[in-house]
């Protein structure tokens, strides 16, 4: 459906569309958002998903590359609007997997229980930086495909995921909906 998108503009963090989201809001950085995900290998391997992660956009998620890739997802729509910013509580369905197709987190997948989504703050580093400057990207009910590169994502170190280990140096293969976002309140705006 859509072309892949270069994130950071330096090859690091890579996004597909594969379903439009709707509306123009994407979630920001102070709100919530609920993200189901899948991650992918180069060659289409299934290494992660989530039938839903719930965070704040700006607090991250396990993996940075989801807080980022969140940010660029709405629903039924494109554009900087509408999009999660900074300390947004985003609600995802995600698969993570490796390039050989081993799938290191599914969330989100399991039924219709909110509560088997993936959930994360943006820009609060809970996520991989790639991760988390992807789902920045998106708009509520976007599918995208983001592919991560081990900067990006966990680096030099091995990572102990739900389903399975990361090893280190890895490019990672997330499939990510965008369920929802929810803004940080206002400071003035607390009571309601």
């Amino acid at each position: 459906m859509g072309e892949l998108k270069d994130i950071c503009k330096d090859g690091g963090i890579f996004k597909k569309v594969l379903t439009k989201g709707e509306k123009w809001e994407n979630p920001k950085d102070l709100d919530e958002v609920l993200v189901k995900y899948e991650a992918k290998l180069e060659d289409g391997s299934l290494v992660g998903k989530s039938d839903g992660v719930e965070f704040t956009v700006q607090e991250g998620h396990f993996c940075p590359a989801i807080a980022k890739a969140v940010k660029t997802i709405k629903k039924d729509g494109f554009g900087e609007k509408g999009k999660p910013a900074s300390g947004a509580v985003v609600k995802l369905k995600l698969i993570g997997k490796l390039q050989d197709g081993r799938v290191f987190i599914k969330k989100g997948h399991d039924g219709a229980n909110e509560d088997d989504l993936s959930e994360f703050k943006t820009d609060e580093e809970q996520v991989i930086d790639g991760f988390d400057k992807a789902v920045m990207s998106m708009k509520k009910g976007e599918v995208a495909l983001l592919i991560i590169s081990p900067e990006y994502a966990f680096g030099p170190a091995e990572s102990k995921q739900d389903l399975g280990v990361v090893p280190s140096n890895s490019t990672v293969y997330y499939e990510v909906e965008l369920v929802s976002f929810v803004k940080e309140k206002e400071s003035w705006d607390m009571n309601t």
